[in-house]
C-alpha cells in the first residue's frame, strides 16, 4: 500500500517514510537551523563547531550545501495532528559519482523532537533515498565518539 505524500505548502517532498518527510531545503529553512545553533551549544558541540555562527554564516552555509558534490533535505515531522514541523537537516557530502559513494550528514535541531527516535527514522529514510534514488553503493558517516544519541541512532 502507497502511503500519499504529505501536503507541506510550498514543498517538494522527496520522500516520506513513516513520520519523517525528506523536503527540499529553503533559504527560509535557515532562520530556523541558525535559532538552533546559536540557542544550543551542546548542539554545536556535537557537531563539532563550537562558534556560534551569524545568520551570514547559516546562508554561505546554505549555498554551499547546493553544490554539485552534495545534496541536504530539511526534515519534517508529518505525524503530529498541526501540521509538519521543521525538525532539523541531513544529506549527502562528498558525493562521487563516478564511484557512487558519498558521506551521510544529519542534525536534529529542534529541541522538542531529539530524543524520541525521529533521527533514527530519519536515517532510514537518508539510507533508502541514497542507496535505492541516488543509486549509492557505499555510505559512510563520521560521528564523535562523545555523541552518543548518534551513535545509538546509527547503530
Amino acid at each position: 500500500m502507497t502511503v500519499p505524500a504529505p501536503i507541506i505548502p510550498g514543498r517538494v517532498v522527496t520522500l516520506q517514510l513513516g513520520r519523517i518527510a525528506l523536503c527540499e531545503m529553503l533559504e527560509e529553512d535557515q532562520k530556523h537551523f541558525h535559532e538552533w545553533l546559536i540557542s544550543n551549544a551542546e548542539l554545536r558541540t556535537l557537531i563539532d563547531d563550537k562558534r556560534v555562527p551569524s545568520f551570514e554564516d547559516q546562508l554561505r552555509w546554505f549555498r554551499h550545501s547546493q553544490g554539485s558534490d552534495r545534496k541536504f533535505f530539511s526534515i519534517f515531522v508529518t505525524d503530529n495532528s498541526v501540521s509538519p514541523v521543521l525538525i532539523g537537516n541531513g544529506g549527502f557530502v562528498d558525493i562521487d559519482k563516478a564511484q557512487r559513494t558519498a558521506v551521510f550528514r544529519i542534525t536534529i535541531g529542534h529541541s522538542a523532537y531529539i530524543g524520541k527516535g525521529y533521527g533514527s527514522e530519519a536515517i532510514r529514510a537518508f539510507l533508502s533515498y541514497g542507496f535505492t534514488t541516488l543509486d549509492f553503493l557505499e555510505i559512510t558517516l563520521r560521528v564523535l565518539a562523545k555523541n552518543e544519541r548518534a551513535l545509538h541512532a546509527y547503530e
